[in-house]
């Protein structure tokens, strides 16, 4: 669906789709993809990422789709969806930080970087 115009997209799949898909990151029928696998790929990285061997500070760069499940890191996605849009503005980046505890939580999210003034 990569370069549709909004409202063709929308014809395509329906408001209520792209409303789920929005709100709730439930991928699209048709995208034959498991929610729950998706959700499973950040959760294998966070163990990676737990484990050290990728450093302190891990920059990760990934499409708007795959982001929208980062915050089932939280432990509580429905909290993570009622604080934040599931959708990255493009350009735009979250942040989350491990705690003492082991968990993650979201210290920034849908941040865009603030272009250099002109001199």
């Amino acid at each position: 669906h990569d370069g549709m115009e909004e409202e063709a997209f929308v014809h395509l799949v329906g408001k209520e789709q792209l409303e789920g898909w929005n709100t709730q990151a439930i991928p699209l029928k048709e995208w034959c993809l498991s929610r729950k696998h998706l959700f499973q790929i950040w959760e294998d990285f966070s163990e990676e990422l737990k484990s050290g061997s990728l450093g302190s500070l891990v920059l990760v760069v990934t499409s708007n789709g795959i982001a929208r499940f980062a915050g089932g890191l939280t432990g509580d996605f429905s909290r993570f969806c009622q604080d934040h849009s599931l959708k990255l503005s493009t350009g735009g980046y979250g942040v989350f930080a491990l705690t003492s505890e082991g968990t993650w939580e979201v210290e920034k999210w849908n941040i865009r970087p603030t272009p250099p003034q002109k001199k």
